[in-house]
């Protein structure tokens, strides 16, 4: 689907949703927030950010982008959770948040996080795998290689514990036989920085925050976690083969993890 038409379509589910929640003229006349848990400048603040400017020209009220960064994401799904259930504030958020941070962090607002339910989906994409583009890696199965011969092992970026990224990371490393270390970050743009940096050596992240360095060449994607390949870098191999270190056995990059889909939710209560 078009991007914008879903954009579009998300906006009058939205605005729907909040104008009856806003039957009270206080509360409609208020401005909408929309509380993302990663950093400015990632791809869910630049979503969040196009998002806030069609629902605001829907509804012609105020919404603005509120970035409320740490703990995966879980800061500010339960944020949003214990909100005023008014229709004025929303949540963008993905799997992470929802289901699998509250697992990680044990956290004691789960329930009521987990209790939201979302209201549209804007967005959904693969992750990929990525690393620089000096790197010795070059191919899904230089990865065993380079860990064995790395007397510190290999080290990967994600947008935060408990993250999509984070878990496709680690079910590769069990995939090939080999121990991956997991850098956790504030959102996708530090974590791309971080790779650059060569503060790590690989990176598992959305399209969108490294697509001006695929196409420079500053940074290498080894794999992309989806059945199709991308329309716009058709160059990545959606199943590369690789031998795990230790059974010897051709494992593939993990392109049945579920891509990485972004939804509206506001608090539980809201009607």
């Amino acid at each position: 689907m078009n991007f914008a038409v879903t954009l579009i379509r998300a906006c009058l589910l939205c605005g729907l949703l909040m104008s009856a929640a806003c039957a009270d003229k206080a509360a409609s006349r208020q401005p909408v927030k929309l509380v993302v848990g990663f950093e400015a400048g990632g791809a869910m603040d630049t979503l969040a950010r196009a998002f806030a400017t069609q629902l605001s020209a829907r509804l012609r009220r105020s919404v603005y982008v509120e970035n409320r960064v740490g703990a995966g994401g879980a800061i500010a799904a339960s944020y949003v959770a214990k909100s005023r259930p008014d229709g004025n504030t929303l949540l963008l958020a993905s799997p992470a948040e929802i289901f699998i941070n509250p697992i990680y962090t044990r956290s004691r607002d789960s329930g009521e996080v987990a209790d939201m339910v979302p209201v549209a989906k804007i967005s959904s994409a693969p992750i990929v795998l990525a690393t620089r583009g000096d790197s010795a890696i070059h191919q899904l199965g230089d990865i065993a290689t380079a860990a064995q011969n790395n007397a510190h092992g290999l080290s990967f970026a994600s947008s935060g514990i408990g993250s999509l990224q984070h878990l496709v990371g680690e079910s590769l490393g069990k995939a090939l036989g080999v121990e991956l270390l997991h850098v956790p970050y504030g959102g996708a743009a530090s974590a791309t920085a971080s790779l650059m940096g060569k503060q790590v050596d690989l990176l598992f992240a959305g399209l969108a925050p490294i697509a001006s360095h695929l196409q420079s060449q500053k940074i290498h994607a080894l794999g992309i976690a989806s059945a199709q390949r991308s329309k716009r870098f058709s160059d990545i191999p959606t199943d590369s083969k690789a031998s795990a270190s230790n059974t010897g056995k051709e494992s593939s990059f993990p392109r049945e993890q579920h891509p990485n889909w972004l939804c509206i939710y506001p608090p539980r209560s809201t009607r």
